[in-house]
Order: C-alpha cells, then structure tokens, then sequence
C-alpha cells in the first residue's frame, strides 16, 4: 500500500464508518496518547494497521494538545514509507497541527481564527457579523464593577481555546467574580470576559466542498451547554425542515463561514438567537471540525449522512459527483451529567417501539461520582430518531427529564 491514512486522535473514531470503501485504498494509522490508546475499543484497534504514541503537552480536562516536535519526528518516520499521506483530526485541541501536516494545507495561522475565541470575534465584528460585546483581556486590577460597565451584568468569563462549558463562569455578582478569580488563579491571560447573551442557543453544522456547503443541518440545544454542569441533559433536537429560523440560522452561518474565509471542511458553529421581538442572531463561536459529542450520529439517523466519514471524504478530496442529502427522520441525542454521591440503582428509558433507540447507561451500582466539571463527566447517553415528529417530540420531552441513575442518600 503506498497511501496512508493518518488519525490524529482518537476522539469520536467510534462514530466514523469504517467499512466505507475510502478505507479500502489506504493503510491506516492512528496517533495519539497512550492513555486515549489504552481506551480504544478493541473492534477500533483492529482497524489500524499502526497505532503511534505521543506525549501530551497540555490537557485543560477537554482540550488536549500533543508534542508537537515528537509528531513531526513519527511523521517523518511514516512519509519514508508512504507516497500519499492524508492527514485526519475530529479533535479541537490539535487542528491546527493537522492542518500543518497536511499535504495540502492552507497556512495553519489561518487556523488560529478557529481557535481563539477572541480572534474569531475581533474577524467576524470587524466584517459587520453581530458577536457578543467582549474584552480580549483579562486584567488582574479589574473588578467587577469595572467588566460590568462595559459587558453589562451578568457576563461570562471563558478560556480563550477551550471547547464546550469547560471553565466557564457566568458571573452574576461580586460573590460570583472573587470565586471565578480563585479558579482562574494565575492564567487570566488565558480568559476572555464576554456578554451574556438572553437567548436560545442552537449549533449549525456545515460542509464545504470546492468552495460550496453540500451539507447544513441546525439542532436546538436543550439548554445553554453550561448547565450541563449544573445537572441538566446536554443534547438537542434536529430542527423541522419547514421552520424559518432554520432557514435564517442556515444562511447565518453561511455567511459567517464566508466572512471567516473558510476552506474546504466540516464546521461546527453555535448562534444564539436573543430573545426579542426580531430574534436577532449573534454568532457565539465556531470550531474547524465536524460537531461532538453524539451529533454525528444524530445527524446520520436524521439525514443518512455520517457526518465524519464525509469530513473524511473532503479531506481525502473524494467527495462523490453525486452526493447529497435529504432529512429523512426527526432525531435527537441526550447525553446525561454525572451526579455526586455512589450510585444506587440504574435506570433504563421505556420508549415507544416506533422509535429507533440506541440508549447506554455507562455507571454501575456502587460507582462513585465526583459531580460534573466538563462535557466528559457523563453517565449515560441516547440517541432517538422515528418518523413522526409528534413521537419523536414526545420522546425528547420526556427523555430530558429522564434521570438515567440514582444516588444514595
């Protein structure tokens, strides 16, 4: 075989499509820890020929980033022995680095713009793309009082490349700024103050190929992803075809994506729709990969596309002449947050038989839980697709309240 495949991570491969026939042509390798390494399912491990250690240079409990001169050094190693190498990478933390290695890559400081979440803003703001008011630095002299003034109040203090709720605050009060500085300690560099939005939020997923999106899908959050630490459901619901806020919220994220100049891939954006009269539209954040979590799976049951598999298509320029894709089913996913306390007894959903269900529940009697600090803290997931949509809300009602395990008292 002279062409291979190169997986940088292993983040979400357990939701790529292996027996797809792009696979057949390649040998393929994977990159990554050794601790992601050692938790790779052993159906995943057989299907690569070669699976690659590297250190890990930072890891903020989502976010982790490889050495990077340990992958050139492997990288290397592998173009001696192959013609044609294409580079892969569903995880935020190492984007960039895969775009540097790519054969045909863009200038990976071009990348930065999907990483920093202040550069993106100072972009889109600068090219008339409505984005939360912000201050791209944290300073140790300022108080409360003084962000309040210029963000209003509340607001939201982030890390500036970080991804899902991981180390956010909103900060409502005094009492709420002096604990978010305790927890921030010495890196207020690495933060961000932004305004609160009033709002719904919503992530639009778009493919791009030759310059064109093939592929535009929107999903409603069933809450802002930061109570998800607070003990609410992360997830959401595909949005009706026929609705008009999909259709705006589509052409948003169109035009953003252009403002941003983005190339040929899959992108993951979040839009909140503020809660006034117009429902105006304010670009929140977006990253240079496909979405996380159980999305793609959602996305595949709703539309038949897998979401992964055509990033891989693009990035392997191999995308079909005549592909396309329609929604086919109403669909949602639901991943649930970790508690405190030894879990008790184990829960399992009764669901209607007309729907599709795939619902694992991953804690066992008698584990301890620590409680919820990011988007990896959970206990059980589902996803849900069925033809009706009445059935299919239903279900999303009543999964939402759904608690998946019991703690002892």
């Amino acid at each position: 075989m002279t062409k291979a495949m190169v997986f940088l991570s292993t983040r979400q491969l357990t939701q790529v499509d292996f027996t797809a026939s792009i696979f057949d042509d390649y040998d393929l390798i994977v990159i990554a820890s050794e601790q992601e390494l050692k938790r790779m399912p052993s159906r995943m491990a057989d299907v690569f020929s070669q699976q690659l250690t590297v250190p890990v240079t930072a890891n903020d409990g989502v976010i982790i980033e490889y050495d990077q001169q340990e992958i050139l050094h492997l990288f290397d190693l592998i173009t001696g022995v192959y013609v044609d190498i294409d580079v892969i990478c569903f995880d935020e933390g190492n984007v960039e680095l895969a775009s540097s290695l790519r054969q045909h890559a863009s200038d990976k400081r071009e990348l930065e713009r999907f990483r920093d979440k202040v550069a993106m803003k100072k972009w889109l703001s600068d090219r008339g793309v409505v984005t939360p008011r912000f201050l791209e630095v944290l300073d140790e002299q300022q108080d409360y009082r003084d962000i309040a003034d210029m963000l209003g109040s509340p607001f939201v203090v982030k890390p500036k490349r970080s991804a899902g709720s991981n180390n956010i605050y909103i900060v409502r009060n005094e009492a709420d700024f002096i604990r978010m500085k305790k927890q921030v300690g010495s890196t207020p560099a690495e933060y961000e103050a932004e305004e609160y939005i009033d709002g719904d939020l919503y992530h639009c997923d778009v493919a791009i190929w030759q310059g064109e999106s093939i592929f535009a899908e929107c999903t409603e959050y069933l809450c802002p992803t930061i109570d998800f630490q607070s003990g609410s459901p992360l997830g959401g619901k595909v949005m009706d075809v026929d609705s008009t806020l999909r259709h705006r919220l589509i052409a948003f994220a169109k035009k953003s994506l252009i403002a941003m100049e983005a190339k040929d891939g899959v992108y993951h954006m979040e839009i909140f729709v503020r809660s006034n009269e117009s429902q105006d539209l304010v670009f929140l954040e977006v990253g240079a990969r496909p979405p996380g979590m159980l999305v793609t799976t959602m996305y595949e049951k709703a539309t038949g596309v897998n979401l992964l598999n055509l990033d891989i298509l693009i990035q392997t320029r191999s995308v079909p002449a005549t592909f396309s894709f329609s929604r086919q089913q109403h669909a949602f996913y639901l991943v649930y947050p970790k508690g405190k306390g030894r879990v008790s007894s184990i829960n399992a959903p009764s669901m209607n038989g007309q729907l599709d269900v795939c619902f694992s529940n991953e804690s066992s009697i008698g584990d301890v839980h620590k409680g919820c600090f990011s988007n990896l803290d959970f206990c059980a997931h589902i996803t849900c697709s069925g033809k009706e949509k009445l059935l299919t809300d239903q279900a999303f009602a009543q999964m939402s309240q759904f608690k998946p395990v019991c703690y002892a008292a």
